[in-house]
């Protein structure tokens, strides 16, 4: 047993066995391997001063959507939505959509990659090189998701309250950020509160 006052050794660990530990204190870097040093330059102009506009759009136009996934695309507002709130929530939705375009371009263009990677490469070194592609695409497609989620919330704010639920449904594959035949959907909700409402005071009735 260590005696009273005696001092603790110290004892040294690699930076390998701390993260195995678990390094909350945010003394070891969490990294992966170098990326290509010609890609260092590229991405961190962008990451610092922006994606100019032209570039942006010309990127956005170079690679669509895939044929066969349509959800690559921003939710378009609804037009019963459009109708009501004010121009400056209009204007910050479509800062979003435009984030949401360049993502499902990024998307596009990795599928892209994916689909010719799979077919041409050999199996050696394959399932890595389409397991790292896969998971950015991964990644890509839930900043999406979270966008769509992040504009619908923002836009709720300023829609009646009392349709809240209806307002709440996850699009499908319609385009549409709160689903297709919206109108439709608002109408029944009212006539299903009105329904509501009438039992409820048809149930405080009592026959004399």
């Amino acid at each position: 047993m260590m005696a009273m006052g005696e001092k603790q050794q110290e004892l040294t660990l690699d930076p390998d066995t701390l993260r195995l530990l678990g390094d909350e204190g945010g003394t070891v870097a969490n990294t992966s391997p170098p990326i290509h040093v010609g890609l260092v330059p590229i991405w961190s102009g962008i990451l610092k001063a922006g994606l100019k506009d032209e570039i942006r759009d010309s990127l956005i136009t170079r690679y669509p959507i895939a044929e066969n996934c349509p959800t690559m695309a921003p939710p378009r507002m609804n037009l019963e939505v459009k109708a009501v709130v004010n121009e400056v929530t209009v204007k910050r939705d479509a800062r979003f959509s435009t984030i949401q375009a360049m993502l499902g371009a990024s998307l596009s263009a990795l599928g892209q990659s994916l689909t010719i990677l799979g077919n041409a490469l050999q199996e050696e070194g394959k399932a890595r090189l389409l397991a790292s592609i896969g998971d950015a695409a991964r990644l890509i497609a839930g900043v999406h998701q979270q966008q769509s989620q992040a504009r619908r919330a923002i836009l709720r704010a300023q829609l009646n309250k009392s349709l809240a639920d209806t307002l709440s449904e996850a699009p499908g594959d319609d385009g549409w950020l709160f689903g297709e035949n919206l109108s439709e959907r608002i109408q029944s909700a009212k006539a299903l509160d009105r329904t509501a409402a009438h039992l409820r005071k048809a149930k405080g009735v009592h026959k004399a």
